[in-house]
């Protein structure tokens, strides 16, 4: 749902929308004929969403679904839930930016916003 809403969503738990469950249903029929031994996902809800419509859609038996921490997206800090924007203000720094509550996309490696956490 926060992509719909174009935040960023990071470790934020929403579920998939009405679109991404599609999205998750048409995964599943695409892999139907090809069995999985497991499946492997985020702790998230879309992930989750993600997997168990990938499961639902194989044969029986039907693989296990291992849920991992380590799976999660990245943490976007400051910005998590907060609306992103393609472009930046080329007058101001990445920081004015941030104090203002404006997330520009990150197009450099070396930028970061603010409180951006590796693992919880």
């Amino acid at each position: 749902m926060d992509n719909l809403r174009s935040v960023w969503a990071g470790w934020s738990d929403s579920p998939l929308s009405n679109h991404g469950m599609n999205q998750a249903r048409a995964l599943g029929e695409s892999f139907a004929d090809t069995h999985l031994t497991i499946i492997y996902t985020s702790p998230l809800k879309r992930a989750q969403m993600t997997a168990t419509a990938l499961r639902d859609a194989q044969s029986e038996p039907k693989p296990p679904l291992v849920v991992s921490p380590l799976l999660k997206e990245q943490h976007f800090g400051a910005a998590e839930g907060r609306a992103w924007s393609i472009r930046q203000d080329p007058s101001r720094t990445l920081e004015e930016h941030f104090a203002n509550g404006q997330y520009p996309v990150l197009v450099r490696s070396e930028s970061e916003v603010p409180g951006r956490r590796e693992s919880e």
